[in-house]
């Protein structure tokens, strides 16, 4: 939470291979910075964040929107269907606006509907943040800020690469940028954004995010600590719960799988997981993304998407469009 409340840009995309504790950093940063009507502060209490004066002035002070952009589209509904349910969900964690003696009858409505799961419009999918944020602001006041988080960026974009035609993907893409506006409209109401994802799918409408809001895992230092479990830790976990010397050594071999400037990263989900269920399991070749690449690697023509995704260096739309084709 540091590096980003010292950050002078106040969008950031950060970007990590899968399982790494995306979603758990953003929750954490979610439960610190969220207005809340409780200003317990115990589970807080006793970390690096809470040693610091001037952060806990952040402490529950902002209204979160909240997107996340998971599923597993198989067709161009059901990749639109992801899109809307983003929505909805943003809407359902704030549910008390329709009791809100400060919105209007029509604003209500339109907040009921959402929640009812009743709009379907591509129009109002597209402007459904922006109406969310609007209404929070009317009911909160507007001298509040807003905190913009948004997990798995490009995850329904990526899922639905394999499996629709060019242009159906060419407008989920344009869809999704139209949600994401949000993070650059009234820019002045927003202390931050904070982005997550497993590849940097750069904007089919023009750039949502300048370079210098981008942040890799592998490529910068930035954050490599504050995702997956640094050799250090894994160890204390591995003290904390012993395993035998054979088991030991396949973990270290499955998932030690990235290393800047020495330092090695083991992933948080596949490690936990081996020990609670005492299974190893060979996560990335399983991975939906990577699954959906194994097929195209034989062709010579792909090898440039390849380096790009490994390398998490931004892709954009013409590549996705351009492997669309190849696949076809």
């Amino acid at each position: 939470m540091k590096e980003v409340f010292d950050r002078k840009s106040k969008v950031l995309l950060v970007t990590t291979p899968p399982r790494f504790g995306k979603t758990i950093n953003l929750n954490t940063v979610r439960e610190y910075v969220e207005l809340q009507e409780c200003d317990d502060h115990n589970f807080f209490e006793g970390t690096n964040i809470w040693e610091y004066d001037s952060y806990k002035s952040h402490f529950r002070k902002y209204i979160v929107i909240y997107i996340s952009f998971d599923g597993a589209p198989t067709n161009f509904k059901t990749a639109s269907s992801c899109l809307q349910s983003a929505v909805e969900r943003a809407y359902l964690d704030h549910k008390c606006l329709v009791n809100s003696e400060k919105l209007s009858d029509s604003s209500k409505l339109r907040i009921t509907r959402w929640l009812n799961c009743e709009v379907k419009e591509e129009d109002d999918i597209k402007n459904g943040i922006f109406h969310l944020k609007t209404d929070l602001k009317t009911h909160h006041g507007v001298d509040t800020k807003f905190v913009i988080l948004v997990d798995e960026f490009d995850q329904v974009v990526s899922n639905s690469m394999f499996c629709l035609e060019e242009n159906e993907l060419e407008e989920i893409m344009k869809t999704r940028d139209s949600i994401l506006q949000i993070i650059k409209h009234d820019a002045q109401d927003i202390f931050f954004s904070l982005l997550t994802g497993v590849t940097d799918i750069t904007s089919v409408t023009g750039s949502l995010l300048n370079n210098d809001e981008r942040y890799s895992l592998l490529a910068n230092d930035h954050f490599f600590t504050f995702y997956g479990l640094m050799e250090n830790e894994f160890e204390n976990l591995l003290q904390r719960n012993p395993v035998n010397d054979d088991f030991y050594r396949q973990m270290k071999i499955l998932y030690n799988g990235y290393e800047r400037n020495g330092k090695k990263l083991f992933n948080t989900w596949c490690v936990i997981k081996a020990l609670h269920q005492n299974v190893l399991e060979d996560f990335f070749s399983s991975h939906s993304l990577i699954t959906g690449i194994i097929p195209l690697i034989r062709d010579l023509n792909m090898d440039n998407y390849m380096k790009k995704i490994v390398s998490e260096i931004p892709i954009a739309c013409t590549d996705l469009l351009n492997c669309h084709i190849v696949v076809e």
